[in-house]
């Protein structure tokens, strides 16, 4: 029996939560990826999303179509029919888990496919580790933001009351 390892219905509510409430993308942005979906299509569109997002600009389906093209207005229709929910945790958490799940597939075919190629124990030790560092590190969350101290702009302080 094979393993789920994605769900489009999830995506689409996903997708549709956002663009219907982009509120959403100030607390969770940094755990949405493109690589949380599985559609190519979904890929793109919250690609275009986050990208809006990082820009401050406005997010809605007008704007996300225009970068789209025409082609796709029938899919981003499909995905603005979907109800948005409110609290999306618990879908990007099966989003994620799904990633994962993909991602590990990929590495025992990849691994399959070494064996098959005579590769080293090495090489595949190496392979699996480097899989396994980066699903690490993809579940961290970076809760600072670094700058440069050059980049650092001095600004007077706004009161109330001046004297």
């Amino acid at each position: 029996m094979q393993e789920q390892t994605y769900d489009t219905n999830i995506e689409s509510t996903l997708i549709s939560s956002i663009i219907f409430s982009p509120a959403l993308l100030d607390e969770h942005a940094s755990q949405i990826t493109s690589k949380l979906f599985f559609l190519p299509f979904h890929k793109n569109v919250i690609s275009i999303i986050l990208n809006l997002y990082k820009e401050d600009k406005v997010i809605d389906e007008e704007i996300i179509r225009n970068k789209l093209g025409k082609e796709f207005e029938s899919d981003l229709l499909y995905i603005l029919t979907k109800n948005p929910v409110s609290r999306i945790d618990d879908y990007l958490e099966i989003l994620q888990d799904y990633s994962i799940k993909r991602e590990m597939q990929n590495l025992a075919f990849d691994i399959t496919k070494s064996l098959q190629d005579n590769s080293s124990g090495l090489e595949l030790q190496a392979k699996i580790s480097n899989l396994t560092n980066k699903i690490v590190n993809s579940n961290q969350l970076d809760i600072f933001e670094i700058n440069n101290i050059t980049q650092i702009e001095d600004k007077e302080v706004e009161f109330i009351c001046k004297e």
